[in-house]
């Protein structure tokens, strides 16, 4: 029994101090539809969201666990528990536009009309986002238990349990 104690909390006690450090990274190309993905309470990772256009300014949202934000890209935070779900907002894309604008100049001898060409910046805004978005998951590590504090406290506990019964049946 107390061999069975001690090797069950060395077990445990070795279990609660791993994690597998080995990097996931996967990215997604953002659609009309949203991405949703759920991370377990047990992993660590990273989310990076960029669009690669630079005359266009991409808003997305974004709700965890029922909270919505509205973020403009590039965006990145740490990946906490729960479902994500990623969908585009909308696009601002600026675009220049030639103006022609015609001004009458009077003189003694007549009035001219002359032509003038004016770039004008104009800000288009959609409701619906057509530029690429990409979507990149990084996982750092993740831990084969939730609870490791919890796991390390029972696996010292059946330690000292084993080791205790092994030096009571020592002294009868």
């Amino acid at each position: 029994m107390k061999s069975v104690l001690i090797a069950i909390g060395i077990a445990l006690l070795s279990l609660s101090l791993i994690s597998i450090n080995a990097h996931i990274t996967f990215t997604r190309t953002l659609t009309q539809k949203p991405f949703t993905i759920s991370i377990p309470s047990t992993a660590v990772g990273v989310i990076t969201i960029s669009s690669n256009s630079s005359n266009i300014t991409v808003y997305i949202t974004i709700s965890h666990n029922g909270r919505i934000s509205i973020e403009k890209l590039p965006y990145s935070t740490d990946l906490s528990p729960g479902k994500w779900v990623i969908e585009g907002y909308k696009q601002i894309q600026s675009v220049i536009v030639k103006k022609i604008i015609n001004e009458t100049e009077s003189l003694k001898c007549g009035n001219i009309t002359t032509q003038k060409v004016i770039n004008q910046s104009v800000k288009e805004i959609s409701g619906t986002v057509t530029s690429p978005v990409y979507v990149k998951i990084t996982i750092l590590k993740v831990n084969p238990l939730a609870h490791t504090l919890e796991v390390k406290l029972i696996g010292l506990l059946m330690i000292f349990s084993g080791i205790i019964l092994w030096i009571l049946e020592k002294i009868k």
